[in-house]
């Protein structure tokens, strides 16, 4: 259901309300291999973009989960590597990065993110 809410691009509160029915699907991947954050961070550029990338990661709501931001898809790339090929907002990479502090920032998404 989470993965749904994200791929039709509905606004973060229906993601959170989504989470909070399912918090364990945070982390759950689909068929490609992705979780929701890898679903939002590779989609197209929506007003709305942040505000669910938090709701994804948020875990002091008790619903989102940080992990999701080490997780990869089954070509090997991480959200922030989707977010960065998208060419997503300084504020959604700074999410991502801050999401797993330890989480190493590929090249290419530091210059896509953060030199916009």
């Amino acid at each position: 259901m989470v993965h749904k809410v994200v791929e039709l691009g509905l606004p973060a509160s229906v993601v959170a309300h989504a989470l909070r029915t399912n918090p364990a699907h945070a982390i759950v991947r689909d068929a490609l291999g992705r979780t929701p954050l890898m679903i939002a961070a590779s989609s197209m550029r929506r007003s709305n973009s942040a505000q669910v990338v938090h709701e994804l990661l948020n875990e002091s709501s008790g619903h989102g989960n940080a992990k999701a931001a080490r997780i990869t898809d089954k070509e090997g790339r991480l959200p922030i590597d989707a977010a960065g090929e998208m060419g997503h907002d300084k504020r959604v990479c700074d999410l991502l990065a801050k999401a797993e502090p330890g989480l190493l920032i590929p090249e290419i998404c530091a210059i896509e993110c953060f030199h916009l």
